[in-house]
């Protein structure tokens, strides 16, 4: 056996060991992300003898490379390109975000902001599990960070008229939706030792680190924003007393999705993109509902087509939920509507910027990134939330025992 045969077989019996080991070390998500099949079979491409094909790299993986490159190189978008093609020389979609950036982007002083084509690579990972956006939720630009839409409240009538009678007059009530820009920001920071490293274990662990501070913030904001001077307003602020049936003592019934749908046809709700989203649990509650012979009602069609009656659903956890220690009487919200009719006004989709030096505060001390290596990198985004009729949404609430 050569010496890089043998270098090749113990880097492989490593990598295979090695998911496994930091699992158990780690704790939430991320340790349940490393068990995962196509975690490890990425992890597996990155060891000499093995290869990984392209699309095998998702594009969170991606965002997550992006952002370790960039902070590493202090913010030097050149330097950053330089040092992608040397730890990710395969990532394609990584290496042409980063000539995109060199033709478009003029770096200043103190960081650089990421340049709109690479912000939505960016952004779009950390989008996917949002129930919204991935329901049909609409993005709209606002380039100076506000934007107003027409909406037509009360359309004109009209009615049978004899001959040589007139014409009744009629007029139609016009309103809008106003949105304005809104800051998201996080301070994320994260140990040198991980940007200096090309691991796939290495990339999960920005890309957690991403996620959990950025993206659970606006999941909720989208459901329970307050619409505030300062934060934008979610489904359960926006929409009127009306459009919220149910309460914590309410029972579900196998027939309250169809009904809720016959509501929203009565309304004249179009259901371009119709969607529910729902709790973990009220999932799971859904899939174990069975008939009075011991038939599934819906785990079928929620497995395999992802529907609840014919309707696509997402899950957020974000969607409240009570236990009361009985699962008889724990309740719970979920949305159903066209979100179609849910706006998203982006100003800017995502800005990165990095530090060494400065400092941030963790549990009310002053921490000091140089001291501790590490990088500290502060995410922002600009945007509101609106919906464009108050009609196309119904928040239930209902208790899991059924009636």
């Amino acid at each position: 056996m050569t010496q890089e045969e043998f270098d090749a077989n113990v880097a492989k019996g490593v990598a295979a060991a090695l998911p496994g080991a930091m699992a158990s070390a780690l704790p939430g998500e991320l340790a349940k992300a490393m068990q995962n099949e196509e975690f490890k079979k990425n992890f597996l491409g990155g060891v000499p003898g093995q290869t990984r094909k392209e699309d095998e790299v998702s594009k969170g993986i991606t965002a997550a490379r992006f952002i370790k490159t960039f902070a590493g190189s202090g913010g030097d978008l050149q330097k950053a390109a330089n040092r992608a093609k040397g730890m990710y020389p395969g990532d394609k979609m990584l290496n042409e975000s980063y000539e995109k950036a060199l033709s478009a982007t003029i770096l200043t002083d103190g960081g650089a902001t990421v340049p709109e084509i690479l912000s939505q690579e960016l952004i779009l990972p950390l989008y996917t599990k949002i129930g919204v956006t991935k329901l049909g939720g609409r993005r709209l630009p606002m380039p100076n960070g506000n934007i107003t839409i027409p909406r037509i409240n009360t359309p004109a009538t009209v009615g049978w008229v004899g001959e040589n009678k007139p014409i009744p007059k009629s007029q139609e009530v016009t309103g809008d939706v106003k949105l304005n820009a809104k800051k998201l920001g996080v301070l994320v920071p994260i140990s040198n030792d991980l940007l200096r490293s090309s691991t796939m274990a290495a990339d999960e662990w920005v890309l957690a680190d991403l996620r959990n501070v950025l993206f659970v913030e606006m999941d909720r904001s989208m459901l329970y924003g307050s619409n505030t001077e300062y934060q934008p307003g979610g489904l359960a602020t926006l929409l009127p007393s009306g459009q919220k049936l149910g309460s914590s003592s309410t029972p579900f019934t196998t027939t309250l999705v169809t009904q809720l749908w016959g509501i929203l046809g009565q309304a004249n709700v179009q259901m371009i993109s119709p969607g529910i989203i729902m709790n973990a649990t009220f999932e799971s509650y859904l899939m174990n509902l069975t008939t009075s012979t011991g038939a599934f009602l819906f785990y079928a069609e929620m497995v395999e087509r992802g529907t609840v009656r014919g309707i696509p659903y997402a899950v957020s956890n974000n969607c409240s939920f009570t236990d009361t220690g009985t699962y008889a009487t724990s309740y719970g919200d979920f949305f159903i509507g066209d979100w179609s009719e849910y706006l998203i006004g982006e100003q800017l989709p995502l800005s990165v910027e990095m530090s060494r030096e400065a400092s941030y505060i963790s549990n009310g001390v002053a921490v000091s990134s140089f001291e501790r290596d590490q990088t500290l990198i502060r995410v922002l985004a600009l945007m509101d939330y609106q919906i464009r009729h108050t009609a196309s949404f119904i928040q239930y609430t209902a208790k899991l025992a059924t009636s």
